[in-house]
C-alpha cells in the first residue's frame, strides 16, 4: 500500500508511491503501531512502511513513518525507483556527505546528483541563514532577491516591508506586489541579484560553506514540481529515478558556478565587466563586487538571457 497522499505543497517531504518494495518479508505494523512510532529528527534516515523501505532527507514530517536504518558519512546505500514514465527501476547509490545528500545512478557514467527542495535544505533561499549585504542584515536569500526586486524598480515602500517580515514566503508574496514590476527588465537584474545573495550567505557562513564545498563535481539540482525556470520542474524522487526534467534550474547553476568560485578564489575570470547601461547600472550593481558582476554575466549569456 502507498503511503497516504498528502496536500500537494508537501509532496517533497515524502518519497513518490512508484518506490519499489525492496522489504517484502517485513510484517505490516499496525495503524495503532505506526501511531506510537516517533521518528527520529536525525536526516538521511531509512523509513519504512507497510513493507517498503525508502529514503528520506527530512524525518521531522514523517510522523506515520518507522525509522529502521541511519545512513553514516561515507556510507553507500542501494535504493531501487521506479520511474513513473519508464517503469524502469534503477540502482541508485545514496552517500552523506556531511549534511548533503548525493545520489549517483547506475548506468549514467556515474553521475553524482543533489537535488533539493524545501527550507531545510542550506541550498533553499527559504533556508533561514543570516548574511549582510551593503551594512543590512538578511534573513534568508529569499529576504535578498526582494529587497533587491524591490529597490530595482524604485519601490522602496515594498522593499522595507520585505525586511520587516521573516518570512520566506510572505517576502515573496510581497515581491510580487511592486509598483511599475517589468519582468524583461528584471530577468538579467534577478542573476545578478541571485549571484550576490549565493556568494555572500556561503562566503559568510562557513558551516554551510564547507557542506556546499563538499558536494564536488555534483549536480545541483532544485527539485521543485512548481517552478521550471529556478528549478526542474519535477520533484526529486522522479530525479533519482533517471527522469529527464524541463526546467532550466537557473537555481543550481547559479549554485554551482558559485561553488566554482568559491573553491577557486583566486582565479580570474575570462569574463569582462559588463559595459555601462547594461547590468552595471541597476540599482543593486553597487552591493556587488567586479567578480560578482562578471559571474553575473556569464551566466546570463549561459542561461539564453538578453541584457538591456
Amino acid at each position: 500500500m502507498a503511503p497516504t497522499k498528502r496536500k500537494a505543497d508537501t509532496s517533497e517531504d515524502r518519497p513518490s508511491s512508484s518506490i519499489s518494495n525492496i522489504s517484502s518479508s517485513s510484517k505490516s505494523p499496525t495503524d495503532k503501531q505506526q501511531k506510537q512510532s516517533s521518528p527520529s529528527t536525525t536526516k538521511n534516515s531509512i523509513y519504512k512502511k507497510r513493507g517498503q523501505r525508502f529514503v528520506v532527507e527530512d524525518s521531522t514530517k514523517m510522523e506515520k513513518f518507522k525509522p529502521c536504518a541511519i545512513i553514516k558519512e561515507g556510507e553507500l546505500v542501494d535504493l531501487e525507483l521506479e520511474g513513473k514514465k519508464n517503469k524502469i527501476v534503477r540502482r541508485i547509490l545514496k552517500e552523506a556527505k556531511g549534511n548533503i545528500t548525493i545520489y549517483m545512478r547506475e548506468g549514467d557514467n556515474d553521475k553524482r546528483i543533489v537535488p533539493f527542495f524545501r527550507e531545510a535544505s542550506i541550498f533553499s533561499n527559504f533556508h533561514p541563514v543570516t548574511f549582510n549585504v551593503a551594512s543590512r542584515e538578511f534573513c534568508c536569500n529569499e529576504q535578498f532577491f526582494h529587497y533587491c526586486k524591490a529597490i530595482s524598480f524604485g519601490d522602496r515602500a515594498i522593499a522595507e516591508k520585505v525586511m520587516q517580515t521573516k518570512s520566506p514566503k510572505a517576502q515573496k508574496l510581497l515581491g510580487r506586489r511592486i509598483e511599475g514590476f517589468d519582468p524583461s527588465r528584471w530577468e538579467p537584474i534577478s542573476i545578478l541579484a541571485m549571484v550576490i545573495g549565493l556568494m555572500r550567505k556561503f562566503q559568510q557562513n562557513e558551516s554551510i560553506r564547507k557542506d556546499l564545498l563538499a558536494t564536488g563535481d555534483a549536480e545541483l539540482i532544485e527539485a521543485s514540481p512548481f517552478d521550471a525556470k529556478w528549478g526542474a520542474g519535477m520533484g526529486a524522487n522522479q530525479i533519482i529515478a533517471g527522469e529527464d526534467w524541463e526546467g532550466t534550474n537557473f537555481l543550481g547553476r547559479t549554485l554551482m558556478a558559485v561553488r566554482n568560485q568559491l573553491l577557486s578564489p583566486n582565479e580570474e575570470t575570462s569574463v569582462e565587466a559588463p559595459p555601462v547601461n547594461s547590468l552595471s547600472s541597476s540599482p543593486i550593481a553597487e552591493f556587488a563586487t567586479n567578480k560578482e558582476l562578471c559571474l553575473a554575466t556569464s551566466l546570463i549569456n549561459d542561461f539564453g538571457i538578453v541584457l538591456k
